[in-house]
């Protein structure tokens, strides 16, 4: 069932988004993704501090 709700709702935005793009917050899309896709997606807490290291801002 895991496999066909991925299906419905993320296989094709996966597809057609670079994988360092793709964002997720909950736990089963997480892990659906690392599953089914074959990448672990970041958090967007990693996201926004990866944007804000590349922007020349120290760390947290």
């Amino acid at each position: 069932m895991s496999r066909e709700l991925f299906d419905m709702g993320w296989r094709k935005p996966i597809k057609k988004t670079d994988a360092r793009r793709v964002l997720a917050m909950g736990f089963s899309y997480y892990c659906q993704t690392k599953r089914f896709a074959g990448f672990r997606p970041r958090h967007p807490v990693e996201a926004l501090l990866g944007h804000r290291s590349a922007a020349g801002h120290a760390p947290c």
